[in-house]
């Protein structure tokens, strides 16, 4: 039996949260969610818990999606990250190598979740980089 990936939530909507949770919980083999509205509770699951794939939201109260993903990459880790936002920032479309593998609007709702699923499930069954 193979295992189910732990795929990792952050958005400060709380309201985004539980409907992370209830959308993976109709397709439990898909994915085992775990969430938090706090990007240093975040950052200490992935050292500690190895998350297999980050969905984070871009508006993080005092920070961002795309600084999140930056210190990750930057601690070395190469899980991949799917930014999950109602905008897509001129950062991501103007970087050479954004730290990001994908992008998906909210504006998408509420069949969303499912294109967000699917997104995941490709970017985790990517080989990724390697990190600088």
């Amino acid at each position: 039996m193979t295992r189910t990936p732990t795929v990792l939530y952050l958005d400060s909507e709380t309201t985004q949260l539980d409907l992370y949770e209830r959308t993976a919980a109709l397709e439990p083999e898909w994915f085992e969610p775990s969430v938090t509205a706090d990007s240093a509770e975040a950052r200490a699951r992935v050292e500690s818990d190895g998350a297999d794939c980050l969905v984070t939201a871009q508006r993080l109260g005092s920070t961002t999606g795309l600084s999140v993903a930056r210190s990750l990459r930057e601690a070395g880790h190469d899980l991949p990250i799917v930014l999950h936002s109602w905008e897509v920032p001129d950062a991501v479309l103007t970087a050479e190598a954004p730290p990001i593998e994908a992008v998906v609007t909210k504006r998408t709702l509420p069949r969303g979740y499912r294109y967000l699923h699917r997104t995941v499930e490709q970017v985790i069954d990517e080989p990724q980089a390697p990190t600088a």
